[in-house]
């Protein structure tokens, strides 16, 4: 019987369970949803625990749809990052864990901008300070969740979380999740300190720092029942989500790049050091080698604006007849969105920042509400591929990942709003955790390094191209676009605070 690589993918909305085979194939892939709860704008919390149950399903609900129980050679984890999952001396979560796309830290934020630049916070992590980042939301907990910071033993992220209820150790993870955090001095490989110290912050919250290519430990007989798997299979450490379908992607050197399309999404590319950039636009994660790093540009909300569009104005159809009805509309539609439900990051940086709609009249309906947003997500895409070309880093190919991908619809709206062909990668549902299976082959020395692995493989993709009429136009609403958030960046912040101080009457 051949062997297989087992994978969980912890997302923003479901835990990804996946088998591959040690070539590289799909055998099977389930996914098992879970809630995320707003309790407040700009809240955004989990519950671990979902993780692991989610994990334990998907598990039994992959097994029981092959012929035969599947030989394991090495489990690999992955999983959404720069959240702030504490967890105590036993691995119990102390509070909720606050996700990746969460802005409640805005005066933790502000109160680190009070001892450091932001120039000398971008030098020591490669990132800028962002409520988006660990750090700020574990200076939250401690302010406002007393009791809960007290209890808490490590800081980490989803993926070490179901890593660690798979082999029973803590405070462990990766130089790729690590990077994202805003604690880890980045040129020199370890947390900062010093940095941590002047934020009254101890550097014992923060776990040790591994490769994502080596293993950890073996599955324990406990969870190994609860699995209905065998004891004693390797797991290798993993890694953050974007750094896996980097390498999903079949990057290995500049000039090739991904957007992945997701809840949120992104594009990233892989470059030998930090990217000098006076404006602090991208950020840098350190690849699955540990020595590459991902010059990445995020998008903060895209599959979940356009999530938030159907629920509010077309909740009774499925996606798939919502764009049969949006394609028969004129593109570029006459309203412009911006697509910032919970802030955006690049090229902004901004929290406060909220969706906001530009040509809506009487005779707006609740489609060219719904398109605006689509087309919303596409021009902020472009507008981050626009910071590579002023860094000066050629991006030749871009591939695309994520389950927004299924919707051929989008596609040809994101090729023809930048005016290029795209490849469409054949597991594109499954990308990020084809990323960490190649984390696995490299773990388990079925070959010598993650090119070796990438080089093994082989996968055929297909071409989405531009319409570049449509490009011409869209151009143009473009212009509309980037002054549109312009216009409203100060109104933003003000809003905020307006609800801020009424923010006890509202609840």
């Amino acid at each position: 019987m051949s062997e297989n690589i087992l994978v969980y993918d912890i997302g923003t909305s479901s835990v990804k369970t996946a088998l591959f085979s040690l070539e590289g194939a799909l055998v099977s892939a389930v996914s098992i949803p879970y809630t995320t709860t707003y309790q407040r704008p700009g809240w955004a919390e989990q519950d671990p625990q979902s993780f692991w149950n989610a994990a334990i399903e998907g598990t039994h609900t992959l097994l029981e749809s092959l012929d035969a129980k599947p030989s394991i050679a090495i489990i690999s984890v992955c999983g959404h990052m720069n959240g702030m999952l504490a967890i105590d001396d036993k691995g119990l979560p102390t509070y909720p864990e606050i996700i990746h796309c969460d802005t409640r830290s805005v005066d933790e934020v502000a109160f680190i901008q009070n001892l450091y630049s932001q120039q000398d916070i971008y030098r020591i992590t490669g990132n800028r300070i962002d409520e988006f980042l660990t750090l700020p939301k574990l200076l939250w907990l401690k302010a406002n969740q007393e009791d809960a910071y007290k209890r808490t033993r490590f800081v980490i992220n989803a993926k070490d979380y179901v890593r660690m209820c798979l082999i029973a150790v803590l405070g462990t993870t990766d130089f790729s999740d690590a990077s994202l955090t805003g604690a880890l001095n980045i040129r020199e490989k370890q947390w900062d300190e010093g940095y941590l110290a002047s934020l009254g912050i101890p550097l014992s919250l923060f776990p040790s720092l591994h490769l994502s290519t080596e293993i950890e430990g073996f599955l324990s007989k406990e969870s190994a029942k609860l699995l209905h798997l065998s004891s004693g299979i390797p797991v290798c450490y993993g890694a953050g989500d974007a750094a896996s379908a980097t390498r999903g992607a079949m990057v290995s050197d500049v000039g090739s790049a991904y957007i992945s399309l997701g809840s949120s999404a992104w594009i990233s590319t892989l470059y030998p050091t930090m990217v000098d950039d006076p404006l602090m636009r991208m950020q840098h994660f350190y690849d699955l080698d540990g020595k590459k790093i991902n010059v990445c540009g995020t998008v903060q909300n895209a599959g979940s604006a356009l999530q938030w569009a159907k629920d509010r104005f077309s909740p009774s159809i499925r996606f798939d007849v919502l764009e049969q009805q949006l394609s028969r509309l004129p593109m570029p539609n006459r309203v412009i969105a911006l697509p910032y439900l919970m802030g955006e990051r690049t090229p902004h940086w901004d929290a406060y920042a909220r969706t906001a709609f530009l040509g809506v009249s009487q005779a707006t309906t609740t489609l060219e509400m719904t398109l605006s947003l689509y087309e919303g997500v596409a021009y902020a895409l472009y507008e981050t591929e626009k910071v590579y070309d002023d860094l000066k880093i050629p991006i030749k190919t871009l591939t695309l990942l994520g389950g927004g991908v299924k919707s051929t619809f989008w596609l040809e709206m994101i090729a023809s709003v930048f005016g290029r062909p795209l490849s469409v990668h054949p597991h594109y549902q499954n990308g990020t955790s084809f990323g960490a299976a190649l984390c696995a082959m490299v773990a388990n020395k079925t070959y010598a390094s993650l090119e070796d692995a990438i080089a093994s493989v082989s996968l055929t993709f297909h071409t989405i191209e531009p319409d570049m009429h449509k490009h011409e136009i869209y151009m143009q609403y473009y212009s509309l676009y980037t002054k549109m958030y312009q216009s409203l960046k100060p109104l933003f912040s003000d809003i905020y605070r307006l609800n801020k101080s009424y923010e006890e009457d509202f609840s």
